[in-house]
């Protein structure tokens, strides 16, 4: 009986790893609100400008879109000097282990056309709000043509390459922002913005299953939690170990439990 449980658990484990990592990470697919994307942040400096809705979230458009029933509406101008950027999360704000996908994907349009070298910055922003490097999404794309949905791929690994502080098992938004500072005004439409792809690199995995203790509830900063800090012990001991949290507050499990 000990040895069926014990087989149950690690099918188990499996299926639940294969099943949750096989999934792309949805950071943007639609929005309830028709005017604006609740689970994101706008913020601008003078003398840039960039349109918000609701004073910092990103305005949404049911006319231009990829997949219906919208999309998200970027409007804005860089000017020397000034600052702007957009955050978009998926609902809940929740931290996502990046380090399992291979790239990110997101379909834009205009109605006007925009040179590469004016296409915004992407970086990344984990649940501590430390940040990636700024990526320029010209080294990936060309200039917009318009009236055309065009979709755009950012390979996981550059972001790996420059991390900065940020920790990539806990990423929580992606950030679009200013560029070059042509001062002129443009608009692109975005939608269905994913993670998606499986990275396939070999690591040694170690499964954590629990509730609200493992999940990282309790400690005044969720870097504390135990399972956290266990994932940095390991990272310096061996690179090659990975922890998988797969726990959530209000659940329990107990596959090796013997009856």
């Amino acid at each position: 009986m000990v040895k069926i449980k014990s087989l149950f658990a690690i099918i188990l484990i499996t299926f639940l790893y294969n099943t949750i990592y096989s999934q792309d990470f949805l950071f943007f697919t639609n929005s309830d609100n028709q005017n604006y994307y609740d689970p994101s942040w706008l913020f601008s400096k003078s003398p840039s400008e960039l349109i918000k809705i609701n004073s910092n979230k990103f305005p949404v458009s049911t006319d231009t879109i990829y997949s219906s029933p919208n999309s998200l509406k970027l409007s804005w101008s860089s000017k020397a000097g000034g600052a702007w950027g957009g955050a978009i999360a998926s609902p809940g704000w929740p931290g996502h282990d990046i380090t399992t996908k291979d790239s990110i994907s997101f379909w834009i349009f205009s109605n006007s056309f925009i040179p590469s070298l004016s296409l915004p910055l992407i970086y990344l922003e984990d649940l501590s709000n430390k940040k990636t490097a700024k990526l320029e999404i010209s080294n990936y794309f060309g200039d917009l043509n318009p009236k055309v949905w065009s979709n755009i791929l950012i390979p996981i690994k550059d972001f790996i390459s420059n991390s900065g502080e940020a920790d990539l098992s806990r990423i929580k938004t992606i950030f679009f922002g200013q560029s070059i500072a042509d001062s002129n005004n443009h608009t692109i439409f975005i939608d269905e913005i994913r993670m998606k792809g499986r990275n396939n690199s070999i690591l040694n995995h170690i499964v954590v299953l629990g509730s609200s203790t493992a999940a990282g509830i309790g400690p005044s900063s969720i870097d504390s939690s135990w399972v956290n800090r266990l994932n940095q012990n390991l990272k310096n001991l061996d690179s090659t170990y990975k922890i998988v949290n797969l726990a959530v507050g209000g659940f329990s499990s107990c596959p090796l439990c013997l009856y």
